[in-house]
Order: structure tokens, then sequence, then C-alpha cells
């Protein structure tokens, strides 16, 4: 019995890991701390968003609302723990030339392929894909 409480408690241990919501992993699960917030897009990956580009987002009621650096957008939206769905995300239809344009293209992209979210210690949220990569946000009123 004590065998296999302790086999439990390590896959707990290792799956709470992979997931990167556990105290000390440097990412924070409180779904209540994203909620209402206006969070700006920092990075697509590791890639910095043009500062004059701005894209946000707005997780509340089930939906997430934006902008997404040219066109406002809105979608579905559910959590389960640190598990995220998003989409199907519809936007208005302004022509976006240059880099707000691409940015929000390959934003709309990532968005719709979120898997899993985290709050990081310094506050900056991160969404994340299916293959590690990730969308990190900052909140909008500490953002440059």
């Amino acid at each position: 019995m004590k065998t296999a409480l302790s086999l439990l408690a390590i896959l707990a241990i290792l799956a709470c890991a992979a997931l990167a919501g556990c105290a000390g992993s440097g990412v924070d699960d409180s779904l209540d701390r994203i909620t209402d917030t206006t969070w700006r897009l920092q990075h697509v990956r590791k890639t910095a968003v043009p500062e004059q580009v701005v894209v946000t987002a707005i997780f509340a009621d089930g939906k997430v609302t934006g902008n997404g650096g040219c066109n406002d957008y809105f979608g579905k939206c559910e959590f389960d723990g640190t598990e995220v769905a998003v989409g199907p995300v519809a936007a208005t239809k302004k022509y976006c030339a240059g880099q707000a344009g691409a940015t929000e293209t390959e934003y709309f992209a990532y968005l719709e392929a979120v898997v899993r979210w985290g709050l990081m210690d310094d506050g900056r949220l991160q969404l994340f894909r299916a293959d590690g990569e990730a969308l990190t946000f900052q909140p909008a009123s500490s953002a440059p």
C-alpha cells in the first residue's frame, strides 16, 4: 500500500511539473488572477511584438476579446485547471498592412492552438501550444 501511495505521489509531482503549474516552478495557475484583466502581448514564441503594435486579450465569462493589432476580435475560451481551449476566433475585417497585419495573423493562429496556460512569478501570462511554444503577455497597465 505504501508503495502504491508513493508511486501516486511521484506521478502527481511529475504531472504537475510537466504542466508547469506547481508552486516554485515559476508558474501560478490561479485562474482568477487572469480574468477581467487586459493583457498586452509581448512575445510570440521568443519573438518580441513590435512596440508600435498593440495586441490585447481579456478573458471573461467564457470568452476572450481584444485587439489583434489591427482588428477587434472575440472567441470562446474554456479553462479546465491549467488547460485552455480557445476558438474559433472571429474578427473585424479591416485591412492590415505591415507589421500589424503580420503580427495579427500569427497571433490569431497561435491563439486558436493554445492548450495550457500559466502565470509566471513576475506576473506575466503565458499561453502554450502543445509543442511548448508560447504567447507571453503582461498586464496592459504595466506595458510600455
